[in-house]
C-alpha cells in the first residue's frame, strides 16, 4: 500500500494536506494504464526511465512503484534535478521516458550544451499541457517533442499526449481510463465546452458514486479528436 500526502486548498484558501491510499492492485492498473499508453521497444530488456528526486512528489513516487514492479524498469535515480546534471544523463543513458515539468523543459532548452538528441527520451510533463511555444522551442533545441499528461494524486496518470503532436492539450485519456465531462445540471457537454470533469478507473482510490464515477474537481475540455 502507498500512502503519501497531498498539499490540497482548505475552505479558507489556505493550503492543507491530505493522505492519499492507494494499493498494490491500483497501482499496478495504472502500470497497465501507462504501458498501453506508452510501450518500451520490445527490444528493450530493462527499460530505463530517469526520475529527479525527491521521491515524496506524488508523481514520481508512483513511476518508482509501477515501472519497476509493472515493467521491471531500470530507475535512474537523481538526487539532484538540475537541468544541467539532467541533460547528460538522459543524452549518455537513453532513457525510455523522463517526467519532467514545463519549467524544467524551459530550462533544458535553455542551457548552453543544448543540441538535439539521438533518441527520444519521451519527457512527459507532469504538470499538464506543454503549450505550443514550448514544444516548438524544445523541439528546435533538443529535436523531440515533449508530451503534456494529466496526473492527479488520487488516481494517478490519466490522460497523454502520447506522440506530443497536440501540445496544447494533456492528450487522451489512457487505456482503462473512462472520462465523462457533465455541465452544470448533470448533463454531459458537447465538443469544445467546458464542464467537470469525472474519471472511471481501476487504479482511482478516491470515493466514487454509486456507478463508480468519481468527480476530480477539475474543468476540462474535449475536442473532436478526444
Amino acid at each position: 500500500v502507498l500512502v503519501h500526502a497531498c498539499p490540497a486548498l482548505d475552505d479558507d484558501g489556505g493550503v492543507d494536506y491530505r493522505v492519499v491510499q492507494r494499493s498494490r492492485d491500483q497501482l499496478s492498473a495504472e502500470a497497465e494504464h501507462i504501458a498501453g499508453a506508452l510501450p518500451f521497444p520490445e527490444e528493450a530488456d530493462r527499460p530505463r526511465v530517469v526520475v529527479a528526486l525527491p521521491l515524496f512528489q506524488p508523481f514520481n513516487l508512483e513511476l518508482v512503484l509501477t515501472l519497476a514492479f509493472g515493467y521491471g524498469a531500470q530507475l535512474q535515480l537523481d538526487d539532484d534535478p538540475a537541468p544541467r546534471r539532467l541533460l547528460p544523463r538522459v543524452r549518455d543513458g537513453r532513457p525510455g521516458l523522463v517526467p519532467c515539468t514545463r519549467a524544467m523543459l524551459r530550462s533544458l532548452r535553455s542551457l548552453p550544451s543544448a543540441r538535439k538528441l539521438e533518441h527520444d527520451p519521451r519527457f512527459v510533463c507532469v504538470d499538464g499541457a506543454v503549450g505550443r511555444d514550448l514544444s516548438k522551442e524544445t523541439v528546435k533545441a533538443l529535436g523531440v517533442r515533449p508530451r503534456g499528461a494529466l496526473h492527479l494524486p488520487a488516481a494517478g496518470l490519466l490522460a497523454l499526449d502520447p506522440d506530443g503532436k497536440s501540445p496544447h492539450t494533456v492528450g487522451a485519456p489512457l487505456p482503462g481510463v473512462d472520462v465523462q465531462i457533465l455541465g452544470v445540471k448533470g448533463a454531459p457537454v458537447a465538443s469544445g465546452r467546458k464542464g467537470h470533469l469525472q474519471v472511471q478507473s481501476p487504479a482511482l482510490s478516491a470515493p466514487s458514486d454509486d456507478q463508480g464515477w468519481w468527480d476530480t474537481g477539475e474543468l476540462a475540455t474535449r475536442d473532436k479528436a478526444g
